[in-house]
């Protein structure tokens, strides 16, 4: 799990394993188990909002910048964009947070790698909505790119 990680309330994560259900019956008392299917790591990257009741099955990513919808359902390793907006059963994506080029951006600064006293330092980058005005965004962000250099 990522920093600047933040959701609401009753959030499942199922980590690993699968029922075999490619047998006859799958729980007869006495027969040896079978083994699970093993899934990959469930990883949920930086900056992500997870809405209430949210389901999460392993061997997903959640990328950087996601934000979930309440009770939405993340299928079976399942790879969400960055800065997707996510909501459903299944999750699927509405929209993208941002233009296609602050995405871009926000993925080269990696601000949550940041220590928190850099980040208060440059509040002002932090609090600009990167929804108004693209020009001044791609400016403010590139000027925070050299800043993080």
């Amino acid at each position: 799990m990522g920093n600047y990680v933040a959701g609401g309330r009753n959030i499942s994560i199922i980590l690993n394993g699968m029922h075999n259900m490619n047998v006859i019956g799958m729980y007869i008392d006495n027969f040896p188990a079978l083994p699970a299917r093993l899934l990959g790591d469930t990883v949920i990257e930086n900056d992500i909002w997870i809405g209430d009741d949210t389901m999460i099955l392993g061997g997903s990513t959640i990328a950087n910048g996601t934000v979930l919808g309440a009770r939405s359902l993340v299928l079976l390793e399942t790879k969400l964009e960055p800065y997707g907006i996510y909501a459903g059963n299944p999750a699927k994506l509405i929209r993208f947070r941002f233009d296609l080029k602050i995405i871009e951006l926000l993925l080269e600064i990696k601000w949550w790698d940041r220590p928190l006293p850099w980040i208060h330092e440059h509040a002002p980058y932090f609090q600009f909505d990167l929804t108004q005005d693209l020009g001044k965004s791609i400016e403010m962000l590139t000027e925070l790119k050299c800043l993080a250099s």
